[in-house]
């Protein structure tokens, strides 16, 4: 494997290494990086998939019956629930919002 000597002196015609990283590692490392999702149309920040945190979800994309995610963790079931719960809730608060009171 192809080595990367930041600090290395030759003794004795052998290379004494010293803070050496293999050249495949340190690509890796810049490559995992952390990815955020930019925020979408409607100002909520897009969600990613836990197994490719380099696809970003919208809010519709999660729960519709379509397997966006490599495991299909966009359509877990207890997440699908909390989803429901959290929608059914959203449409109470605006509908309370919207009725005028007397």
């Amino acid at each position: 494997m192809k080595q990367l000597y930041q600090q290395s002196e030759v003794q004795g015609g052998k290379i004494q290494k010293q803070n050496s990283i293999p050249s495949s590692q340190k690509l890796l490392s810049k490559s995992k990086q952390k990815f955020t999702c930019p925020t979408g149309q409607d100002g909520v920040k897009l969600m990613t998939c836990p197994t490719n945190p380099s696809k970003c979800l919208t809010d519709s994309m999660i729960c519709d019956g379509k397997n966006d995610c490599p495991k299909n963790e966009d359509e877990e079931f207890t997440l699908c629930v909390v989803q429901r719960w959290f929608k059914a809730l959203e449409k109470k608060l605006t509908f309370s919002a919207q009725v005028p009171s007397v």
